[in-house]
């Protein structure tokens, strides 16, 4: 449904809040050093680096989602969600690789973050 927009006095303040963060996330990426690939996850690991993807809801992330928002919606984790995350995929390696897993690399990929914003007004709904 379209709704006609009439437009605001000339003196109404449009620009109702403006702002801009800028924050530091990070992602995990693996690879297999002098071994053949391996699937880990449902994703093949070789000699690239590749970015390890993690399935998971953001309540199982263990990240605040009131102060890490930004870097959920992003697909980022803080610091120490990210360690936690790069470890416990050791740990899955060592499960599903035949004979463990020698020869995984793991490495945090960081990244800068940021978000800008601005709320304006554009018109009345005349209904």
């Amino acid at each position: 449904m379209t709704h006609r927009i009439i437009p605001l006095e000339c003196d109404y303040n449009l620009v109702k809040s403006q702002g801009s963060l800028t924050s530091t996330g990070y992602t995990v990426e693996a690879r297999f050093f002098m071994r053949d690939a391996e699937m880990i996850r449902q994703q093949l690991y070789d000699g690239q680096w590749r970015k390890v993807e993690f399935n998971l809801s953001a309540n199982s992330i263990p990240m605040s989602p009131v102060h890490h928002r930004e870097l959920l919606e992003h697909g980022l984790f803080s610091y120490a969600a990210a360690q936690s995350l790069r470890w416990w995929f050791h740990a899955q390696a060592e499960i599903e690789c035949v004979g463990g897993a020698p020869g995984l690399q793991t490495r945090l990929v960081q990244h800068r973050l940021t978000c800008t914003h601005e709320v304006k007004s554009i018109g009345v709904v005349d209904d």
